[in-house]
């Protein structure tokens, strides 16, 4: 329900819009790396460290995204468990995936040429994560990897009806 007030707000703005330009852009990324949005800023307790670090591992793919355009997030983090073909070779099965949805309004900041997010998946190679959370696949290293066979994020595009 959220969502679809959300989409028809972005509607309204996309038709109302004068700058031929700010036409917002859709996507929806996917991750094997649990970055389960908790909003658990303060752990009070050892418990609360768990939901700190999904937390700390949410900030950063939001950090992340934000590094070259201001990202209008549009639906936290899901979870679930699907089969990982799109993912890297060193991974096979049924895994927990995490998805979600966001938004910018300039075209082509994270492509590069003949790759859409090929500048978006730079950004994202190498940067620290926490593992050890509700995540099903093993990491080599506790990085993102956009490419290869350790491939453990990747984007797709969206179309706004």
């Amino acid at each position: 329900m959220a969502i679809n007030i959300v989409m028809q707000h972005v509607k309204d703005v996309i038709s109302n819009s004068s700058d031929p330009n700010s036409q917002l852009r859709l996507y929806v990324a996917f991750t094997l790396v649990d970055i389960t949005k908790t909003n658990t800023t303060h752990p009070r307790a050892d418990a609360d460290i768990f939901s700190r670090n999904q937390q700390h591992n949410w900030e950063t793919v939001v950090q992340i995204i934000g590094l070259r355009a201001q990202p209008i997030l549009l639906e936290a983090a899901s979870m679930t468990v699907i089969g990982v073909e799109d993912f890297g070779s060193a991974y096979s099965g049924q895994h927990k995936v995490w998805s979600f949805k966001f938004g910018i309004e300039h075209e082509g900041v994270y492509s590069l040429p003949n790759r859409e997010f090929g500048i978006l998946e730079q950004d994202f190679t190498g940067v620290p994560i926490i593992t050890g959370l509700s995540e099903t696949a093993s990491f080599e290293d506790p990085i993102f990897y956009s490419e290869g066979s350790n491939k453990n994020i990747y984007f797709k595009s969206l179309q706004i009806e």
